[in-house]
């Protein structure tokens, strides 16, 4: 996996997207497992740390991840698609909050054409919270900016996940992230077309089946015209037969439908991207 461009020291460009790598405490107290603190507040150029290499840093958002939204997705396939053809740059490490990391490693994934690394790296404490994993993981992303081939990537806690295999699986633990074991997502994808800008994002929605579901929800967005709907089924994706035939009648109408299932690790988010674009590429 050894980075091609890799040398004594390299030029990283370090892109922030805020997050709690970049967070601080509210009260300015110690930090439990659960305390209260505030995401995207300090600069990615404050999370520079002492470094062997030039580090070039860029903020390109300054959010809360769970606020993720196309327009960030955007910027940051924008200026890694430009560093990717800069040769004074050697690799991209993003910083970004790990509510949505995955989703944003999977569609950076599926739609870049990388011939450098791009690395995601995160924190699950603030910046100020004792025992803080932020410069940990910054320190870690960094160091594999050296060994690491072309692709995205993401490096937390001391492991390195491919983008396109990625998952969070515990809310507060500091190794947050493993491998979607489900194989649709477990090997490399084939690149799909994704051009700049994009004047409409299809809206694909997730509904989920359980006991006693009905078709409301399938209906009202049949009613609103979605593009594409992703179904989290139960078992190996099955679905409430009341759920069932409002898909039917979506479908009739010309929705995408894609089914999934609600068992662990099973790539939910990254399904709802992939119809996303299949439904770009569709247009291209």
């Amino acid at each position: 996996m050894k980075n091609a461009n890799s040398q004594e020291n390299l030029t990283i460009l370090l892109l922030g997207t805020g997050g709690t790598i970049a967070g601080l405490l509210k009260d300015g107290s110690q930090a439990k497992q659960d305390g209260a603190y505030t995401s995207a507040q300090l600069s990615v150029e404050a999370l520079v740390p002492a470094s062997k290499h030039r580090i070039i840093s860029e903020q390109i958002a300054q959010i809360d991840s769970k606020d993720m939204s196309f327009e960030v997705w955007g910027k940051l396939h924008s200026r890694i698609s430009s560093a990717q053809s800069d040769p004074s740059i050697h690799a991209i490490v993003i910083t970004h909050g790990t509510d949505t990391m995955e989703e944003t490693a999977y569609f950076l994934h599926r739609t870049l054409l990388c011939s450098k690394p791009v690395i995601l790296t995160g924190a699950m404490r603030p910046a100020d919270a004792v025992n803080s994993d932020g410069p940990k993981n910054m320190a870690f992303a960094l160091e594999q900016a050296e060994q690491l081939s072309a692709g995205v990537w993401v490096a937390f806690a001391g492991h390195v996940l491919c983008g396109g295999n990625v998952q969070k699986v515990h809310p507060t633990q500091l190794d947050a992230f493993d491998v979607i074991e489900t194989k649709e997502f477990a090997a490399p994808a084939p690149l799909i077309a994704f051009k700049l800008p994009i004047k409409r994002w299809p809206r694909v929605e997730i509904v989920m089946s359980y006991a006693g579901a009905s078709g409301v929800i399938v209906d009202a967005l049949t009613e609103q015209k979605v593009d594409g709907i992703v179904v989290v089924g139960t078992g190996n994706s099955t679905v409430h037969h009341a759920l069932e035939a409002s898909l039917d009648k979506a479908r009739d109408a010309g929705i995408a439908v894609r089914l999934t299932t609600r068992c662990q690790a099973s790539g939910i988010v990254q399904a709802r991207i992939e119809l996303m674009l299949q439904l770009m590429a569709s247009k291209v």
